[in-house]
């Protein structure tokens, strides 16, 4: 019988060999598992496994066991001894995978059956069995596979470039086509609190035993701390490397990216954002853009929603706990002189960076043509808005008033308060080296700027044809200046 499955078997190969990669039906797969190299080696190993343990003591099954497992062998063995390799037969590999889903649920199966098994173990014959099962593997033919798989896109894309995107664009329309979006669309609506029933169910199950949620919450702090040593560990590799090559390294990342394709990005969002802004304002209501109405819907929601006297408590707690870190990181800065010197001694550059971008900002602006610069400061001149800057101080003065009006003393508190908290005394000693000091080196730029505040406050305290000549206000200040001026009494040097 077997040989005659042999021969079927031999035509079988042959006919779906000429049908193509489409042929393989399950009668034929089995054929050609049996008949397989792979087959054959798993036989030789558990045939006399079976037969042995049939056998058992038993003198007279022992003989009679011989025999058979040499006829079972050589039964399952062809006679050139070079069975075909299972994997090596195309279309048996394609029939295959088409039974790969029910081959899972089996392998899931197996190997929670196995886990049941090592886990009745001892201690030391679990470690005996995991040893050897990492040992045993193959890391050679996994790197061989995957360099494989490499050559093999590689080769294809030598000569079609496109080939994958080519041939997964009808499929992937055919998708596109029968998949129904607008249902998608209900599903996502529909499904929403469906699935918060189903978190807070889950939620339920895990808050029953307290201490769970928590040990799961301590395990953030061991994955953050992985992932540190991790990145530390990449970066130390990469510190290995001489300055040269590693910037070679680096500069190669950038050289790899395309600029172009960056700009194209750039100009699609812009492109993106204009419509969005033109269409907020063709949808919306004249003067009345429809995107501020939707904001200002949501946000009215947010607010009404919100708890503010809870909102600003953790407001407070936030900034509480910002000044927190700020005195821990300063206390600990006491006792990091070094740290403090070379931050003191780095500000002078950082700021030195600032005024060389201001002063290259600048530069750009110099370089241009007079006249564009000329008439593009004319129209952003012109532009500037400065009645809303004017009704802001209009604003601000009516509040400062009113505050004036209701609390007579706050101001004069507050400001009572700073003087009294000064040192006067070291206020004066660093205001005569700074006036004489800067005075002295600024002199040659107070002997111009100095005339032309003096014209100029003589020309804002000159008479006016509104006040009909000086105003009441004026006439105190000129009064004021005047007095001081005749009875000066000039004693010495002014400054020391």
């Amino acid at each position: 019988m077997v040989e005659t499955l042999d021969d079927s078997t031999e035509a079988d190969e042959n006919e779906m060999e000429n049908e193509g990669m489409s042929g393989a039906y399950p009668a034929d797969m089995v054929s050609k598992i049996l008949h397989s190299k792979e087959f054959e080696e798993i036989l030789h190993i558990l045939v006399p496994e079976v037969v042995n343990r049939w056998a058992g003591g038993s003198v007279a099954r022992k003989t009679v066991s011989r025999p058979i497992e040499r006829h079972l062998l050589r039964s399952f063995t062809r006679s050139s001894g070079q069975s075909p390799s299972l994997l090596k037969d195309p279309v048996l590999t394609c029939g295959l995978l088409e039974t790969i889903s029910t081959s899972l649920d089996v392998l899931v199966k197996s190997l929670h059956e196995v886990a049941k098994t090592v886990e009745a173990l001892p201690s030391g014959d679990k470690k005996e069995i995991l040893g050897q099962m990492f040992s045993n593997m193959n890391g050679a033919e996994t790197g061989a596979i995957l360099t494989r798989a490499a050559r093999i896109v590689n080769e294809i894309h030598k000569t079609d470039p496109l080939f994958f995107a080519d041939h997964f664009k009808v499929p992937f329309e055919k998708w596109v086509e029968k998949v129904d979006f607008g249902e998608i669309k209900d599903f996502a609506d529909n499904v929403g609190p469906d699935i918060m029933g189903l978190v807070k169910n889950m939620n339920d199950a895990l808050w029953n035993y307290p201490a769970k949620p928590v040990l799961l919450a301590t395990l953030i702090p061991g994955i953050v701390n992985l992932a540190i040593g991790i990145f530390q560990d990449i970066i130390a590799r990469f510190n290995h490397f001489p300055p040269d090559l590693l910037t070679d390294v680096l500069l190669a990342m950038f050289r790899d990216l395309d600029g172009r394709n960056i700009g194209m990005f750039v100009n699609e969002l812009s492109e993106f954002i204009r419509k969005s802004h033109t269409g907020s304002a063709l949808i919306g209501d004249p003067s009345s853009p429809k995107f501020p109405d939707d904001l200002s819907r949501l946000l009215e929601e947010i607010l009404n929603t919100i708890d503010v006297k809870l909102l600003w408590k953790g407001l407070d707690a936030v900034r509480d706990g910002r000044d927190s870190v700020n005195k821990v990181w300063l206390d600990l800065l006491k006792d990091q002189p070094d740290m403090v010197v070379e931050m003191l001694k780095r500000y002078p550059a950082a700021l030195n960076a600032g005024i060389s971008g201001m002063n290259r900002k600048v530069a750009l602006i110099e370089a241009l043509p007079e006249e564009e610069v000329a008439e593009v400061a004319e129209k952003g001149i012109s532009a500037l808005d400065l009645s809303d800057l004017a009704d802001t101080i209009n604003r601000v003065c009516m509040t400062a008033n009113g505050i004036r009006k209701q609390k007579p003393d706050v101001i004069t508190s507050m400001i009572s308060q700073f003087t009294n908290s000064l040192d006067l005394f070291e206020l004066e000693d660093t205001l005569k080296w700074v006036t004489k000091d800067v005075l002295d080196e600024l002199k040659p730029v107070g002997r111009l700027i100095a005339p032309q505040i003096v014209i100029m406050l003589s020309e804002w305290l000159a008479p006016d044809e509104n006040d009909n000549g000086y105003g009441e206000e004026t006439e105190k200040a000129l009064n004021a200046l005047q007095a001081r001026l005749l009875n000066r009494e000039v004693q010495g040097e002014v400054r020391e």
